[in-house]
């Protein structure tokens, strides 16, 4: 996503950094294949996290790819889909709460 800014580029991939901890450079098709999961798998927990889809976009990071992974081996070790699922939103939930109050606290509202 260009703004054709080169000023607003660098402010970008310097959030960006500074948010995910590292330079997004997967599209979901990689960060599925890397974590050996099928590209639907992956969709589905993005979205009980509660993002929208990314579309062709490079957007993740390795530690998607780890989480992926994390998730692939709890399935693998016999937790069910809908179990993951569940849980992966409950987190999801809980993070949006605490992020609702970091930032309410941060301005004082």
């Amino acid at each position: 996503m260009s703004t054709g800014d080169p000023d607003a580029e660098d402010l970008r991939a310097k959030l960006d950094r500074a948010i995910l901890g590292d330079d997004p450079g997967f599209d979901a098709v990689e960060v599925s294949r890397q974590a050996g999961v099928t590209l639907e798998e992956a969709r589905r927990m993005w979205r009980a996290l509660g993002f929208p889809d990314a579309g062709g976009e490079p957007v993740f990071t390795p530690s998607d790819v780890a989480a992926l992974q994390r998730i692939r081996r709890a399935r693998d070790n016999g937790l069910d889909e809908d179990t993951l699922v569940r849980m992966t939103r409950a987190l999801g939930t809980t993070m949006s709460r605490l992020a609702d109050w970091e930032i309410s606290n941060l301005l004082g509202a």
